[in-house]
This record gives structure tokens, sequence and C-alpha cells, in this order.
């Protein structure tokens, strides 16, 4: 699958960009996907409050970016009838997020991080952070500790 109005996004797999022009009082505000960057295998990109993407970000198999979110502060009235969110979210350069994630509305990623597999992201990650968990939270720098043995074999 390729994308015309994005020449640089490499997607040979099924992804669902939401295309939801307008919702009411909120407005569409759009998905940016930068340079070298790779969207996986069925992501989905809900962009109704702006979804971010920088140069050489990859994300995984079946990521959700879901620049949206529901509200149900008032338990007298149906979640339907209490509007949303839609505040975005910014991934920066040379952001990695592993498969199954979800990064949700108002969550800004910082340049060189990585997102474990599984993960629930609610809040910012900092630049060069392992985040992993549900919630996510930080785990070390990315590049802080060496690996204990490197025999691993590295492909370009």
């Amino acid at each position: 699958m390729e994308f015309s109005a994005w020449p640089s996004v490499t997607n040979p797999w099924p992804a669902l960009i939401e295309e939801v022009r307008h919702i009411e009082g909120a407005g569409w505000k759009g998905i940016w996907i930068g340079d070298h960057s790779l969207i996986g295998e069925y992501n989905v990109i809900r962009g109704q409050g702006g979804v971010k993407i920088g140069d050489r970000v990859y994300t995984s198999p079946m990521v959700q970016l879901l620049a949206v979110n529901h509200v149900f502060d008032d338990s007298t009235r149906p979640f339907v009838d209490q509007g949303i969110t839609a505040q975005g979210i910014t991934i920066e350069n040379d952001v990695w997020i592993g498969s199954g994630a979800i990064v949700t509305d108002g969550v800004t990623i910082g340049e060189g991080a990585v997102v474990a597999a599984g993960s629930v992201v609610t809040r910012d990650v900092p630049a060069r952070t392992l985040v992993a968990g549900s919630p996510a939270r930080e785990i070390r720098e990315v590049g802080g500790t060496p690996q204990k043995s490197d025999s691993r074999h590295i492909y370009y």
C-alpha cells in the first residue's frame, strides 16, 4: 500500500489511518508523517487531535496512536453526551514503538526514545528513554547500559 500524499512513508501492509474529517467542536487536525518513517502492519492512527510523527520513526505491527479520548467525568450522563478531548500526539525523530503499544491522547514521545512492545503510554516520554509496561514507565536511558554479552549479529 502506498500513500501518494506521503511519499516518504513505507507501508506494504494494511494500516488504518482514520479519515474522520470533522468532530463537532474539535475539528480535524490531521496526521503528519516525517521522512523515512515506517508505519507497521495493522497500525491504527486516529488523528482528530493531530498526530505528528517525526523523521526515521518506526512503528511495529499493531501499534495504536489515539489522539482522541472520551470524557466520562459525570456519572449521571452517558459518556457519548460528554464530549471528547483531542490534544494530539507528537512523536519526535528517531523513535521506535514496539508491537501492540498504545499511545494515548496528549502524549509527546521524545527524540530517540524506545517504547517496548505492549506498553500503554499515558504520559510524556523523555528523549533517549526506554519505557515499558501498562502504564508505561521509564526503564533506562537508551544507550546508557551496554549489553552484558554482545554476541548478537547486527544487520544493516
